[in-house]
C-alpha cells in the first residue's frame, strides 16, 4: 500500500511543516528529522484544538481531491499529539498582545477583552461537537482520529474533553471513530502507535508471554521465548521493549547468531 504522510503543529495557528510525501525507506529519515523539532516549538500560548482538527480537516479533504480518479478511494487517518488543554488565552498581557485579536470560529469575539478566550473556547468546542459539526463531519468521512494524550505533571491533556472527541462520549452526534491513546512515557507511544497501525493494516496483534529476565551471559529456558513462524508469512513484524533498565533484548534466527 501507498502511504503518504504530512506533519503539522498547533498553537495559536496551525502550520504545516512537511507537505505530504510518500512514506518510503528514503523519505523516513526526512520526516523523523521534521519530528525532532517539535522538541524546541513548546513556546505557543494557546491549546488550539478547533484550530488543529478544522485544519487537518481541510488538509484531508484537498489531499482527497487531489487524488480522486485514482484505483483506490483515499484511506485518511488523523493522528493527533497533545500534552495540554484545549486553551485560548485572552491578550491582555504583554506576552499576548502581539497574538492575533480575532480567530475563527467567531471573529466576532475580541479576545483583547478579559473573559474573551473562554467564550472563543466554549464556541469552538460546539462547532467540533455540535450536530454536523467538524467531529460529525470526520465520522461521517471516515477519518478516524488516534490521539496521543502525552501527560505529563508540567502540562497534564484534557483526559475527559479528548476522549469525548475521539471515543464519542458526549461530543458529536455520528457514531464515534476513533481512540485516545494515554501516554507517559516513549515507551508507552512506541507501543500504542504499533499497535494502531497493525489493527489498521493486518490481524490483531499476538502478545508474547511475559518472561523473566537472564542472568548475564547465562541464558537458560526460563528467560528464553520460542516461536515458530508458517512458512506461507512472508514477513512479519517484533515489538519488544526491556521491561527492567540495563536489560536488552536479543533476537536468534534458526542456526543461531544474533
Amino acid at each position: 500500500a501507498k502511504i503518504d504522510v504530512a506533519l503539522g503543529g498547533f498553537g495559536v495557528e496551525v502550520h504545516r511543516w512537511v507537505e505530504f510525501t510518500a512514506l518510503t525507506r528514503e523519505s523516513v529519515g526526512g520526516l523523523v528529522a521534521e519530528a525532532e523539532g517539535f522538541r524546541l516549538r513548546n513556546q505557543e500560548l494557546d491549546t488550539d484544538y478547533f484550530a488543529a482538527l478544522q485544519q487537518s480537516q481541510s488538509w484531508l479533504s484537498e489531499r482527497a481531491a487531489a487524488t480522486a480518479g485514482g484505483p483506490n478511494p483515499a484511506c485518511q487517518m488523523i493522528v493527533w499529539f497533545t500534552d495540554g488543554q484545549y486553551d485560548i488565552e485572552d491578550r491582555t498581557g504583554p506576552r499576548t498582545s502581539r497574538l492575533p485579536r480575532f480567530k475563527e470560529p467567531d471573529t466576532s469575539i475580541d479576545l483583547a477583552k478579559r473573559g474573551a478566550a473562554d467564550r472563543l473556547a466554549a464556541k469552538g468546542r460546539t462547532a467540533l461537537c455540535g450536530p454536523a459539526g467538524i467531529i460529525d463531519q470526520l465520522r461521517v468521512s471516515k477519518i478516524p482520529i488516534v490521539a496521543v494524550g502525552l501527560n505529563t505533571q508540567a502540562s497534564p491533556f484534557d483526559d475527559g474533553y479528548l476522549r469525548s472527541l475521539v471515543e464519542g462520549e458526549g461530543c458529536g452526534t455520528e457514531p464515534p471513530l476513533g481512540e485516545l491513546k494515554p501516554a507517559g512515557d516513549v515507551d508507552d507511544v512506541i507501543i500504542d502507535l504499533s499497535t494502531v497501525a497493525q489493527t489498521t493494516s493486518g490481524p490483531a496483534p499476538v502478545p508474547f508471554p511475559p518472561a523473566t529476565v537472564c542472568p548475564e551471559d547465562e541464558p537458560s529456558p526460563d528467560c528464553v521465548l520460542r516461536f515458530s513462524i508458517p512458512d506461507a508469512v512472508g514477513r512479519f513484524t517484533i515489538l519488544g521493549l526491556p521491561q527492567e533498565a540495563g536489560t536488552s533484548l536479543e533476537l536468534q534466527p534458526p542456526g543461531g547468531g544474533p
